[in-house]
């Protein structure tokens, strides 16, 4: 698998693109990692995760002088994990997208709507998300994401792309069946129940340095279920910017170097499509400039037999 490279099938109207190097994490020695992919190699660094928060700040800094221990490892066998540890916060932006909006039967919020999803949601590049039993009808959602490279609180919207360190793709799972909930008698989102389980999400390949991506609020995106293209848009698209989200987010908690802020999914969910995502099925998200994240889909374990995020 060519990380840098795109199917043939996805082939329409333009490519995914040069992909800069990407700061990741993997699965090494037991423990994980932090490595540097490029070209399909994942080069080691020698570091641990108590080294992340920090190469994050080099890599939005523009810092990429990182040490080389050891051989470069082929990507398809480099287990790689999230570009998250577990000291991130993960910011959701629900209905960015007009298009999805429209889909869901609305228009998208005049403020951004928020969620938070924790850590242990995600799995990596080339993993496997668990399906939960607890739903029946579990849905993919390609997006884009911002990585924050520098502290920041009530940062202004001009200001907001020094504090970016990179960006990586995301893939946010959702129990479409779990969404809706009654509150006082009235119609809520259950946002929790719907969003949060674990290895039910997927983040990657790891983090491409700001520079690396040119205008990141021109990128397309596209994520294909089982070989078919289903989701086929711009960040442009977009009803709140990447920096006005900066801003919103900052202005009510301060941001830290490793938060994520995932930007909302283009119009093309299974749950429009009337199509849930099924044991054995596989979903690609394709950004520009990125590459890719693929994961495949399998039913959870069961209650004893819980598999962390780092393994």
């Amino acid at each position: 698998m060519a990380v840098r490279g795109v199917r043939p099938d996805l082939e329409k109207g333009g490519e995914v693109g040069y992909m800069g190097l990407a700061l990741v994490r993997f699965a090494g020695s037991g423990q994980p990692e932090i490595g540097v992919l490029d070209q399909g190699q994942v080069v080691p660094t020698g570091l641990s995760d108590a080294s992340w928060v920090e190469c994050v700040e080099r890599w939005g800094a523009g810092d990429a002088e990182l040490p080389a221990e050891g051989a470069p490892i082929p990507v398809e066998r480099a287990s790689l994990l999230p570009p998250i540890t577990d000291s991130a916060r993960v910011f959701c932006v629900a209905q960015n997208y007009p298009a999805h909006a429209a889909e869901a039967g609305g228009a998208s919020p005049p403020r951004p709507a928020i969620f938070l999803k924790p850590p242990s949601a995600f799995v990596g590049h080339l993993s496997t998300v668990d399906l939960p039993a607890i739903s029946s009808f579990f849905d993919y959602e390609g997006e884009l994401a911002v990585v924050v490279g520098k502290s920041g609180r009530s940062i202004r919207p001009e200001a907001a792309g020094s504090y970016i360190a990179g960006y990586t793709i995301g893939n946010d799972g959702s129990a479409r069946d779990l969404q809706p909930s009654v509150l006082a008698d009235r119609f809520q989102v259950d946002w929790f129940a719907a969003k949060a389980f674990d290895r039910g999400s997927a983040l990657g390949p790891g983090v491409v340095r700001r520079s690396d991506v040119r205008e990141p609020g021109r990128l397309r995106i596209r994520t294909t279920h089982n070989g078919e293209l289903v989701q086929d848009d711009v960040t442009s698209s977009m009803h709140h910017s990447i920096e006005d989200l900066l801003a919103f987010v900052s202005g009510v908690v301060g941001l830290l170097p490793g938060d994520v802020i995932l930007t909302g999914t283009p119009a093309g969910v299974g749950k429009a499509r009337g199509v849930a995502v099924a044991d054995g099925d596989s979903v690609t998200v394709f950004v520009d400039g990125l590459g890719e994240l693929r994961t495949s889909y399998a039913a959870a374990p069961g209650v004893n037999d819980i598999r962390g995020i780092d393994e």
